[in-house]
């Protein structure tokens, strides 16, 4: 299975007791997501292998979202670009689910960008298109069940399914099965993902996104910038995502400078240091209009062509 999930890598936060899933041991807690209850390292007694145990309620009101995460956990299982779910328990008696996921040992995106930003150090080039290749190939598969670009086309019968909270705190850098110079891009942390399905039968609302990080929705889900009978997300709202996170970690910003995104059509979003090539494509994920922004599938292919006209397909993973 493949799950998702946002805060391992991080800060620890002091050594404690037993993993509430039986066969795994705990080794400390982590910086938990903003949904979850308990973020921890574990250790499988059997094998030794280290994992990350995400803990959520599913009790009340939590418990359609925490059943939506699952689902879409599931369903995702199969992307090289996507954190991997290898257990998960529900125990009704405490009203909490675990996630068992995979341990990435580079960790996050936003604590590798809090680390360049106080050495002053720029990200290279070459990382950012790496980094921007990767989460184009994760949402290919998300969105359209694309796991090769090179060959695939899209799944006529695919269930979409929606990130919604895509960030840097939620991209993880990881060594295993890394096949170039650069860590493996890991997409995390399904806690807000919606899927098409859902909003079919009408489990979630068609228009209104109710979770995520409103810093990091784009224009057509704010209210101060649309009509409310107007606002929408969708796979728009990832793609937006992905060129603010390449924003934000090109000018390693803390969040969007959504101020300047969206009263400057044509403000640099990756900054002057950086080449036309890779702010025209951030600035395409970036438009204010949704209509106009490309599908992952897309830029995936197009990032694709553009790395092996740079002679930089070597420094990228081939599969999506």
């Amino acid at each position: 299975m493949a799950g998702l999930f946002g805060g391992h890598g991080g800060r620890q936060r002091g050594l404690g007791g037993g993993s509430t899933v039986p066969g795994y041991t705990k080794i400390k807690s982590l910086d938990k997501g903003g949904m979850s209850e308990a973020v921890s390292l574990v250790k499988k007694t059997e094998t030794g292998k280290v994992y990350v145990e995400k803990r959520v309620r599913i009790d009340g009101s939590r418990r359609q979202r925490t059943m939506a995460e699952l689902t879409a956990l599931k369903s995702v299982e199969r992307g090289r670009n996507l954190n991997h779910m290898h257990d998960f328990l529900f125990d009704e008696r405490t009203g909490l689910c675990s996630f068992i996921l995979e341990y990435c040992d580079g960790g996050s995106l936003q604590h590798d960008i809090e680390k360049q930003r106080r050495g002053r150090k720029n990200y290279s080039d070459k990382f950012v298109w790496h980094v921007l290749v990767g989460i184009s190939r994760a949402l290919a598969y998300v969105h359209q069940g694309i796991r090769d670009v090179t060959r695939d086309s899209p799944a006529w019968d695919w269930n979409m399914t929606c990130h919604l909270d895509l960030k840097p705190c939620n991209v993880f850098l990881s060594s295993t099965n890394q096949d170039s110079e650069y860590p493996r891009v890991v997409v995390g942390d399904f806690g807000c993902a919606i899927r098409s399905s859902d909003v079919w039968l009408g489990m979630e609302h068609p228009r209104e996104q109710r979770c995520g990080t409103p810093q990091w929705y784009p224009p057509e889900g704010r209210p101060e910038m649309v009509p409310r009978q107007s606002l929408r997300y969708g796979p728009e709202t990832d793609v937006w995502q992905m060129g603010a996170t390449i924003h934000t970690m090109c000018r390693l910003l803390e969040r969007p400078d959504i101020r300047v995104l969206d009263l400057i059509p044509e403000y640099p979003p990756c900054g002057e240091r950086y080449g036309e090539s890779l702010n025209w494509v951030a600035r395409r994920c970036l438009h204010p209009q949704f209509a106009q922004r490309p599908t992952a599938y897309e830029m995936a292919t197009e990032l694709d062509r553009m790395v092996s006209a740079k002679g930089m397909r070597q420094l990228m993973t081939m599969r999506g």
